[in-house]
């Protein structure tokens, strides 16, 4: 649909989709994941508040040294999930690359992983 072809989503549900997207995402989380998008890194890291300590952000926090004790965000310790998961992958999907998939799966190191992958479809 967004990212590729879908088997799931028709022409038809465009009309429905586009009337609640994006439903309840706040500006704070689009902001985090274009931070992790921009970043160039293969990390799953906190929100970055930067590091200038003397100005108050809209959000009231000043920076990463007063949030997290650091310059940089910490990255979450995916280890500690042990929740089984399910990773769904799209072959032609642009925003969830195979080798993306594949590192996070590597990162979830207590968690029972079952990998289905759509092929032909994003």
């Amino acid at each position: 649909m967004f990212y590729g072809p879908s088997m799931f989503v028709t022409p038809d549900d465009f009309q429905v989709i586009l009337q609640t997207w994006p439903a309840s995402v706040s500006a704070r989380n689009i902001m985090h994941w274009a931070q992790m998008l921009t970043d160039g890194q293969l990390r799953f890291q906190m929100y970055d508040y930067g590091t200038n300590c003397t100005k108050r952000t809209r959000f009231y926090e000043t920076c990463n040294q007063q949030v997290y004790g650091s310059l940089i965000p910490p990255e979450y310790d995916l280890g500690k999930i042990t929740v089984p998961q399910v990773m769904l992958e799209g072959e032609l999907d642009i925003m969830s690359v195979p080798e993306d998939v594949k590192e996070q799966i590597k990162r979830l190191t207590n968690a029972k992983i079952i990998e289905l992958i759509y092929e032909k479809y994003g």
